[in-house]
């Protein structure tokens, strides 16, 4: 089963490294099968704004730097 979740990990002006959980490796985990829910650990780097990453089950994610001045939705 493939999950189509949008994941976007939202970074503070100041943030590099960051650590989440792949929601759609999570929508399709099933202990019982060995299918568990994927930590993705990264970091951008503070001359980048935005860039896409993957879990290592394929999952897409984007990365956003948020500015000093604009909150995360």
């Amino acid at each position: 089963m493939t999950t189509d979740v949008k994941q976007t990990v939202w970074l503070g002006p100041g943030v590099v490294r960051f650590t989440v959980l792949c929601e759609a490796c999570l929508a399709e985990c099933s202990p019982k099968e060995g299918r568990y829910a994927t930590v993705l650990e990264g970091e951008l780097p503070l001359s980048r704004v935005r860039e896409a990453a993957t879990c290592p089950h394929g999952h897409a994610f984007e990365l956003v730097r948020t500015s000093a001045g604009r909150r995360a939705a």
